[in-house]
């Protein structure tokens, strides 16, 4: 049980402090104009307890316990008994190397190149690579056009690459991806703030009526 006790004038306050004198368990010492925080000793519980008397918060202090928060802080770096797992905050994503369907007559086919996994909010890609494979017909155009899509289903286009006659390759990088995403946001006069990228598409497309061509995406980025 606490015994509340208030030192309350200057007599109380003045009284020297004896070797041989001490407050009992459980009595309080207060501090604030209007009594808003105390301290006191807790026999039942073997704690030092400071308590925020405005809302009852209590912070307890254990005896014989060495609270050293820098070791204990150490311990939240990478390999550390409790430490943080950092692959739930962000790491690399790979999709890998992506068959995509080439659509013909000059109608793409889409082909999802990455989704995002269960427990992920968002994709960063940071390089997008498209090949053109198999056989490209003389006069023939195979187009591949790399899209983001937001967490509404809205496409924005991130990278694209054409070619007539041949087979052939493209690989961006992050600045050429974030520039073509921002155009691609102002032409579709759509706002990214607070959006997320939830996969990435390639849509493909050959110009002419039957093709033998084939296309392959691959997107490296990180996801959080």
């Amino acid at each position: 049980m606490i015994n509340e006790r208030r030192l309350v004038n200057d007599e109380d306050l003045n009284q020297p402090w004896k070797k041989d004198k001490h407050l009992q368990s459980g009595i309080k010492i207060y501090f604030g104009d209007n009594n808003q925080f105390s301290i006191y000793y807790d026999s039942t519980n073997n704690v030092w307890v400071v308590r925020d008397e405005v809302n009852g918060t209590e912070y307890t202090f254990p005896v014989n316990v060495n609270m050293d928060v820098s070791a204990h802080g150490a311990r939240h770096d990478r390999g550390g008994a409790d430490s943080f797992d950092y692959s739930l905050i962000s790491n690399l994503a790979d999709s890998g190397d992506v068959a995509c369907a080439v659509g013909t007559g000059g109608t793409a086919s889409t082909t999802t190149v990455f989704t995002l996994p269960a427990g992920w909010t968002n994709v960063l890609p940071m390089a997008v690579e498209m090949v053109v494979g198999g056989t490209v017909a003389t006069g023939e155009t195979v187009t591949i056009t790399v899209n983001a899509v937001l967490d509404d289903g809205t496409k924005l286009k991130i990278a694209s690459y054409s070619t007539t006659g041949a087979t052939g390759s493209s690989t961006v990088g992050a600045d050429t991806i974030w520039a073509t995403l921002l155009g691609s946001a102002k032409s579709a006069g759509v706002s990214l703030d607070g959006r997320r990228l939830t996969s990435i598409e390639a849509d493909v497309a050959s110009s002419a009526t039957s093709t033998s061509a084939t296309a392959t995406v691959r997107v490296i980025g990180a996801r959080t």
